[in-house]
């Protein structure tokens, strides 16, 4: 579940202005502490359903599963495993 926190972490650097060199914490909240806004939610969605072949139904597109690195990292570890 490493690996996906990196790589969810690399692509969260790509859309926002999060120096690369920088980590984002695992449990900091990405849209309270406007690290990501609504249009990067959107393509950070595209982008994991595209990179862990996954489709998400509007019912999992909640803060909960959404609003940390962690967050994300569980979710698409549950999904994938399931």
């Amino acid at each position: 579940m490493e690996e996906i926190s990196k790589e969810i972490c690399a692509f969260i650097s790509q859309l926002s202005c999060v120096d690369p060199d920088e980590d984002i914490a695992s449990n900091e909240s990405l849209l309270s502490g406007q690290t990501i806004d609504s249009l990067g939610i959107i393509e950070l969605v595209t982008h994991i359903e595209s990179k862990y072949n996954l489709k998400m139904d509007q019912d999992d597109l909640t803060i909960e599963n959404f609003d940390s690195v962690k967050a994300i990292s569980n979710y698409i570890f549950a999904k994938t495993q399931s």
